[in-house]
């Protein structure tokens, strides 16, 4: 079993490789973006003290905290989506995380408006049962921090132009 975890990591690999989209000029003038955390396996990650909404919110707040709007409706309409997928051998597993961002997009050809992935990254790794949260919690990290500065590439912070101090008023009575 195994050796097809080896072959599986290998052409995982190479997949991810050739299919990541990690263009920032997709990402240029979002001005909100939900967040949603999808798994194969949430029984698995609540046993070892990782639940999903928690993991949701942590990736919302870093999101916050960089002045990304985080859209909470039930209409949004740009979302990025992790998804954590987990295969295990006895306590060895396999992690395999995706992150997409999903927008709008206009198909050229009939000008019809669809939802399409126009961002992408993603991890692999292996892990123990023991330390798995702990894992599948940095992974998640790590691709929210790669999200995040593609997207501060793609939407640099304004930052404020400086102003002329003004001269101070002269008052008082005059010598």
């Amino acid at each position: 079993m195994k050796v097809v975890w080896l072959c599986f990591l290998i052409l995982v690999s190479t997949v991810l490789a050739d299919a990541m989209i990690e263009s920032v000029v997709s990402l240029q003038g979002i001005p909100k973006i939900a967040v949603a955390i999808i798994t194969n396996d949430e029984m698995l990650l609540t046993k070892n003290n990782t639940h999903i909404t928690t993991l949701k919110n942590e990736v919302e707040l870093k999101l916050r905290q960089s002045g990304i709007i985080v859209d909470n409706s039930d209409n949004a309409q740009n979302c990025l989506l992790i998804k954590v997928q987990l295969f295990n051998e006895g306590d060895l597993y396999l992690i395999y995380i995706t992150a997409d961002l999903y927008q709008p997009v206009v198909l050229m050809n009939n000008k019809t408006v669809i939802h399409a992935s126009t961002w992408q990254t993603g991890f692999y790794g292996f892990a123990m049962r023991m330390r798995l949260a702990e894992n599948v919690k940095e992974a998640i990290s790590n691709i929210n921090t790669a999200f995040l500065n593609a997207y501060l590439e793609a939407n640099p912070p304004i930052k404020p132009t400086a102003q002329p101090t003004p001269e101070p008023t002269k008052t008082g009575t005059p010598i």
